[in-house]
């Protein structure tokens, strides 16, 4: 008869076991695909410019636990609704390594979201939700995404009002 020790050993090797197999195992975030037109970072941009829209960049991770949240928002119809008109642009930091540095204006951290003009620059005062972090948006509040979408809009017409950062 094993011990109570190695009874607790062979369940915790096989605890670790099990959970390393599923380690690997990192699923896509689910964006909504079915409902919003999502563009690669290169094609989002190529849209911001030839049509003139203005259009909000999402830098995230699959493995994130807090980017899976935030993509939850984009299945809520208030916000679905809000991104009319609005160009977006997703990047994966893990696949599209230059582009979380070059980014990389208040820390390197996931999810970050911008917004960017009609000549796809970042328009920096666009309501900052914190002084840490000026590109993380709530990931439990829709309110907060549309009303950031629809602040957007707003500025397709004057962006002037804002700060512009080019990062070309």
């Amino acid at each position: 008869m094993l011990s109570l020790y190695h009874r607790t050993i062979s369940f915790l090797a096989l605890l670790m076991l099990s959970a390393g197999l599923h380690a690997d195992e990192v699923l896509p975030i689910n964006w909504n695909d079915e409902q919003l037109d999502w563009h690669s970072y290169e094609a989002g941009v190529d849209e911001i410019r030839r049509t003139g829209s203005v259009g909000m960049l999402v830098l995230y991770a699959d493995w994130c636990p807090t980017c899976k949240a935030y993509g939850k928002l984009f299945g809520e119809e208030a916000v679905v609704n809000s991104l009319v008109g609005v160009v977006l642009i997703r990047a994966n930091v893990d696949t599209e390594i230059g582009l979380s540095s070059r980014y990389d204006i208040d820390g390197d951290y996931v999810p970050r979201t911008f917004a960017l003009d009609s000549k796809a620059r970042i328009i920096e005062a666009l309501d900052p939700s914190t002084e840490q972090f000026w590109y993380f948006l709530p990931v439990s509040k829709p309110d907060y995404v549309v009303s950031f979408a629809e602040k957007l809009k707003g500025l397709k017409g004057d962006p002037s009002s804002v700060e512009l950062t080019a990062l070309e």
